[in-house]
């Protein structure tokens, strides 16, 4: 501890708030407009450390008068309690009176520099003990009580601001180098788009129904099956959405039950996966042996590989202008559903047999090249978070 710093608790620096046993808003509670009412942050609202406040959701007046104690003002800081814990802000450029959903909590009164607090509560050194402190799994959550010990290494105030300005102006740096990777990324992105549909979207190829081109399709099993420690493999949307078929990452059915699931809906080597529920119109290859059941948010395709190669079909169904006939045949808002007649009717363009071995590796070469650039870009993006965390963990550390 370098010579004048103290340490003291969280609850000796500020005040905490909360709404303890509330579980949320009803539909009444809710309105579209801040002219109705006040905004209501939620976790997304914080992106990076700093509060966004572009995607509100607002309650009415009378229910934001409800708890004075958890208003929130300019100079305030907010953090999660509840599943995304540990994430927080400080309150600043508030465009409008606001409050808080139940899975946060405001600190309030501070007896320190308000962003240095906000700082150490983003450090590594806080966000350990923060972990430390939830329980539960499922939805893993800390009492504000637990929050309240927290141990915060205090400075003099002047020694405060002086590393919150070297921080200020390193994140600064971070942030432009952050921010331009992110950009360059998505110009990756937005090139091989671009690529897919100028090579894909040929309007001379022979249109298909995705009916046409599939001997089967069809989806995993409607009711929740019975999981296990161990056992097989048992997939759903997030084990196709990562770019590949993750069997690593699964929950696990008896091999009995496996048995009675594939008499209707067999994955083999070969098949196409594709996601139906959530997240819908990514497909995925079957590219292994191993034997696995699935849930109702995938669809199995069998394809017709002497109509279409069963490795493009995949790529065609990932490309824009199919993706974005998923997109519009979704079902719903909240639960969105891609039913399986939907699927069926999903219009392909075809290329002719003896030409689909060079249009495929056409798309590799671009994909290759793409993807290389992405990873440098996403390398760069991961290294800025790392060194925001590093120069967090020196400063706390009385090492700045």
């Amino acid at each position: 501890m370098k010579e004048g710093w103290q340490i003291k608790t969280l609850d000796e620096l500020c005040e905490i708030f909360g709404r303890i046993g509330y579980r949320g808003y009803t539909k009444n509670d809710l309105v579209s407009t801040p002219e109705e009412g006040a905004i209501t942050l939620s976790p997304t609202n914080i992106i990076d450390g700093e509060l966004h406040y572009d995607k509100c959701s607002y309650i009415t007046w009378e229910k934001y008068e409800e708890s004075p104690e958890i208003m929130v003002f300019e100079g305030d800081i907010v953090l999660v309690k509840t599943a995304s814990i540990g994430k927080c802000a400080l309150v600043r450029n508030l465009p409008h009176k606001a409050t808080l959903n139940p899975q946060f909590v405001v600190l309030k009164k501070l007896k320190a520099n308000n962003q240095y607090l906000t700082y150490f509560l983003q450090s590594p050194i806080a966000q350990k003990k923060f972990q430390e402190y939830a329980i539960g799994t499922a939805i893993p959550t800390f009492s504000q009580k637990k929050l309240g010990t927290l141990e915060v290494p205090v400075p003099p105030l002047s020694e405060q601001q002086r590393i919150v300005n070297l921080l200020d102006a390193e994140f600064a740096k971070i942030d432009t180098l952050k921010a331009s990777a992110e950009r360059n990324l998505q110009n990756a992105k937005d090139l091989f788009c671009s690529i897919q549909t100028k090579v894909l979207e040929n309007k001379s190829w022979k249109r298909y129904t995705l009916d046409d081109v599939c001997n089967l399709i069809t989806d995993g099993t409607h009711r929740t099956p019975q999981y296990l420690q161990q056992g097989i493999p048992f997939l759903s949307v997030k084990n196709i959405t990562g770019g590949f078929l993750d069997l690593d990452d699964t929950k696990f059915i008896s091999e009995r039950e496996h048995k009675e699931l594939i008499k209707r809906c067999k994955p083999e080597k070969g098949d196409v996966l594709y996601s139906k529920v959530g997240t819908t119109g990514v497909a995925q290859l079957i590219d292994t042996d191993k034997e696995f059941s699935i849930f109702v948010s995938l669809a199995l395709l069998k394809v017709k590989q002497e109509i279409i190669k069963n490795t493009l079909l995949v790529k065609i169904l990932n490309s824009p202008y199919v993706r974005e006939q998923a997109k519009k045949r979704t079902r719903g808002t909240a639960n969105k559903n891609f039913v399986i007649s939907d699927i069926k009717a999903v219009e392909v363009l075809i290329p002719p047999y003896n030409e689909q071995e060079v249009i495929e590796q056409t798309i590799d070469t671009y994909w290759s090249k793409v993807s290389s650039l992405q990873a440098n870009y996403e390398k760069t993006i991961a290294l800025c978070d790392d060194l925001k965390q590093a120069l967090l963990g020196k400063a706390f550390n009385g090492e700045l």
